[in-house]
């Protein structure tokens, strides 16, 4: 299986990946609220800054079977963090349970 990986860091673009990020929640049996969509967008739409955003997605076929939800920081050098902070309880990568592995 190929696999292929994209970088997302405009909002709108994070926005409109609701409906493959839900899919892909519900295949990780691991998966907590602080890592839904919902959750996340919801942060980053009130704590983000812009030009910060950097979703890491990988892909099987089309379909989005990993997802790294982080942004940039600049504390005091660049550095990736995931998205929600410390006002998240959890923050982690997505892996469909069915590629985990690879998908890594």
């Amino acid at each position: 299986m190929t696999y292929t990986v994209e970088r997302v860091t405009v909002e709108g673009a994070f926005d409109a990946l609701a409906e493959d990020w839900t899919r892909l929640y519900r295949r990780c049996a691991t998966a907590t609220p602080f890592q839904s969509h919902a959750w996340l967008s919801s942060w980053w739409h009130t704590y983000g800054r812009p030009g910060d955003l950097r979703l890491l997605l990988v892909r099987a076929g089309g379909e989005l079977v990993a997802a790294a939800p982080l942004m940039r920081v600049r504390r005091p050098w660049p550095a990736l963090v995931t998205l929600g902070g410390a006002v998240s309880d959890y923050g982690d990568v997505l892996l469909d349970d069915a590629h985990g592995r690879a998908a890594a």
